[in-house]
């Protein structure tokens, strides 16, 4: 995603780097949570730009004769199937775990919580997952459906759009994913899956439905995690 958010530009401009102290972060974080929309609004022009005259063309993975209903299930399943990989990929990484708890400092109050989720108004994501997942999948499907029509496989797009669609996430402020590689690898682990989905369903609405049911649900599981008292020591 692109980095408009003008008080890290201005910090950044004035002290020639990217290391803010927290209120700089918290108050950039906050300016640029709400350009997201913006961003989505402006990928998806890009892309019907890119798609030429018959863009709905362009996202055709195949040729596919499941109903409406069958194509809902399918990314219903997809999603679920997402959260539950990645609670479980979770699991034997504590840097991943670690970061969706939040730190207290040595008084015993919360400092700035490590998960993006963990911050701004829960209709505010929301609505991000549906204009995001309307806008990235959108883009995926036209990746994989360009290198259909060119005869190239699409197992190589999926291979390439699953890296950029997690350094995506990882960059911007806020961005969507905390920091550090283990992160930006479970993301590649669930681009490739969405990727596969597009693929197998042949269809953008069983991706976007996949893609929202998967961010709507990991957002719910932190939020709630988050709310839940520490265990006592």
């Amino acid at each position: 995603m692109f980095i408009w958010e003008p008080v890290a530009s201005q910090w950044g401009r004035d002290h020639h780097s990217l290391m803010m102290p927290p209120d700089v972060i918290e108050t950039s974080e906050k300016n640029g949570r709400y350009l997201l929309f913006l961003k989505y609004a402006l990928l998806c022009v890009i892309l019907f730009l890119l798609a030429g005259e018959h863009p709905w063309s362009v996202v055709r993975a195949a040729s596919h004769s499941r109903g409406v209903p069958s194509l809902v299930i399918v990314g219903a399943v997809g999603g679920v199937s997402l959260f539950v990989c990645k609670r479980l990929l979770i699991l034997p990484w504590p840097s991943l775990s670690a970061s969706e708890r939040t730190p207290l400092d040595s008084s015993g109050e919360a400092i700035l919580r490590t998960h993006p989720y963990l911050r701004g108004p829960v209709l505010f994501w929301l609505a991000t997952f549906l204009a995001g997942g309307a806008a990235e999948e959108f883009w995926r499907a036209v990746c994989i459906g360009a290198f259909q029509q060119n005869d190239y496989s699409p197992i190589l797009a999926i291979l390439l759009t699953a890296p950029a669609f997690s350094v995506a996430h990882a960059s911007g402020m806020p961005p969507r994913l905390p920091g550090g590689l283990a992160h930006m690898g479970v993301e590649i682990i669930i681009g490739s899956v969405l990727g596969l989905v597009f693929v197998w369903s042949g269809s953008l609405l069983s991706l976007w439905i996949a893609s929202v049911i998967y961010y709507t649900s990991d957002f719910y599981w932190l939020r709630r995690r988050h709310e839940q008292p520490a265990p006592a020591r």
